[in-house]
């Protein structure tokens, strides 16, 4: 599996959890938690399709490439979470603490999908040879 597809996944999952967690604070709650949670994870997974896009833009190319390509795409990152969190700030119906909760869950959700990702792929099986 290439890292592109790998990254193209975790964001998936995240998505998916930032749905069905702003989903049923919603529910549970009321509607500006579940709306709270879900500006909170779009603060974490905006900037992190960006970066993404920007660093797999030119698989192909050298290392030393692929590297600006990464610091540019680290760049825009930070740009577009300070400008996306002023935004969230700035419209009165969210909930701070929630809007900071899906920010959190969003940052360690991408820490951990991978680490879940590699504990459940099957084992490969070796051929021991005998002599």
């Amino acid at each position: 599996m290439t890292y592109h597809k790998t990254a193209q996944q975790i964001i998936n999952r995240q998505i998916q959890l930032a749905i069905i967690i702003s989903f049923l604070l919603g529910i549970t709650r009321n509607v500006d938690s579940g709306i709270s949670f879900f500006f909170g994870s779009l603060i974490h997974i905006i900037p992190t399709i960006a970066f993404m896009k920007m660093l797999f833009k030119n698989k192909h190319s050298p290392a030393k490439k692929i590297m600006n390509n990464a610091y540019k795409g680290e760049t825009l990152k930070l740009i577009l979470t300070m400008l996306i969190f002023v935004l969230a700030l700035k419209w009165q119906r969210l909930n701070i603490l929630i809007l900071f909760l899906g920010l959190m869950v969003m940052q360690i959700a991408h820490w951990v999908i991978p680490l879940l990702a590699t504990i459940h792929k099957p084992k490969l099986k070796t051929m021991v040879l005998k002599v």
